[in-house]
């Protein structure tokens, strides 16, 4: 990446070389680099919760006074830009008790950005730094400067704040938002290590009056007594497991047992 214009030279970190600097260009040459090279990716500006990576070894301060080692190919998300100091911070994932400062001016010198800059927008799946595991997801409800996320072992709500939330999650799946026909839920809590009560999005973006801004979820273990959800707050009380498409001609079907005295077996022949 290019990390220094002058008028007749060009500075450069090859990623591939640990970052070390070369001048790239003799003197005179600095407006005719078009002849040997191109440009494979535009400028790009650093924003905040934007995700990162380290191409280059260094050491870094840590909040006891102490010291850390950065490796190559670390990821963080920038938490905290300040642009009157001229400055920003890195939260690192594995290096939580690293306080990274850099200078706007020389970001280019020591990171790679990998990924957009993020917001804690309804539906996104979020994960604790300092606990591995724990997740959850961003829920519908917004405050001023705070969003609310509901966690899946425990269905305990929280809040976040939308300016700092980078310092303390990560995001740890895509976003899932609006439920449409055929999801596959399961009731909070629902924690990794248990299959808990799932079921399906039988009805959803439908105009009947009786489901407006509502969507049906049909229960594997109970499909007679299916309920019914907000289709803005389900985040508050389901999680997302997947998506499941109709069924193809030929595709195998069965009924669950609570639909009638035995189980029922068949064969998709026609879709309308």
């Amino acid at each position: 990446r290019i990390v220094e214009v002058k008028k007749d030279y060009i500075r450069w970190a090859p990623y591939e070389d640990n970052g070390t600097l070369t001048n790239l260009f003799e003197k005179g040459a600095g407006e005719t680099w078009f002849k040997d090279y191109w440009l494979t990716q535009e400028a790009q500006d650093l924003r905040l919760h934007t995700e990162v990576m380290s191409y280059k070894e260094r050491e870094i301060a840590k909040g006891d006074g102490g010291s850390g080692l950065l490796s190559v190919g670390e990821k963080g998300r920038i938490c905290e830009i300040d642009t009157d100091a001229g400055t920003f911070r890195i939260q690192w994932y594995s290096l939580l008790d690293v306080e990274d400062e850099l200078k706007l001016k020389d970001w280019s010198e020591s990171i790679i950005v990998v990924g957009e800059a993020v917001e804690p927008k309804p539906g996104l799946q979020l994960e604790l730094l300092r606990e591995p595991g724990v997740k959850g997801r961003v829920g519908g409800r917004k405050r001023d400067g705070e969003f609310s996320i509901t966690w899946y072992e425990t269905g305990k709500q929280e809040s976040l704040a939308s300016n700092t939330w980078s310092k303390t999650y990560k995001v740890s799946g895509e976003a899932h938002y609006l439920l449409k026909l055929g999801d596959i839920v399961q009731n909070l809590p629902a924690p990794d290590d248990r299959e808990g009560v799932r079921g399906q999005v039988s009805m959803a973006d439908t105009d009947l009056p009786i489901f407006r801004n509502q969507l049906q979820v049909t229960w594997y273990h109970d499909p007679k007594n299916p309920e019914t959800f907000h289709e803005i707050d389900w985040t508050e009380q389901l999680r997302f497991r997947g998506s499941q498409t109709l069924p193809e001609l030929g595709a195998k079907v069965e009924t669950s047992s609570k639909l009638g005295a035995w189980d029922m077996k068949g064969v998709v022949y026609n879709i309308e």
